[in-house]
């Protein structure tokens, strides 16, 4: 009996670690990290990515290019943004944390569940 008790606690643990670590991944999976001025995604901030921007404002297919990283003041990507990199990498004071690490949670895209079988937007039955 002992034997088995001490089977199905290892078991048991085992089960229990798996699915905290694939819990603990599908949550990792959904980090987005980025560099802040980094348009073309080569890790450093540099008038590369400067160009970059002025590229993608033209019309001009740039790859691996990453506009929420070209996207400094969070307003769409302009050519305003080109110049914030620039004064970035000429070292004027920044004010705007470009060269910073952001990481971005993604939302994740679950259906509601409900604990009930009946239409949520039925209205309940009131005798008269």
């Amino acid at each position: 009996m002992k034997i088995f008790k001490g089977f199905t606690t290892v078991i048991l643990s085992l089960i229990i670690s798996v699915c905290v670590i694939f819990a603990v991944r599908a949550v990792a999976d959904n980090k987005t990290e980025y560099i802040l001025g980094d348009a073309n995604s080569d890790g450093v901030v540099t008038i590369s990515d400067v160009t970059a921007v002025q590229m993608v404002l033209a019309d001009i297919s740039v790859p691996e290019f990453n506009e929420k990283a070209g996207d400094i003041d969070g307003n769409g990507l302009d050519i305003n943004d080109a110049h914030n990199i620039q004064r970035y990498v000429a070292m004027y004071e920044d004010l705007l944390g470009i060269g910073g690490t952001v990481t971005v949670a993604e939302p994740t895209t679950q259906k509601p569940t409900y604990a009930y079988k009946t239409d949520p937007y039925e209205l309940p039955f009131i005798p008269d």
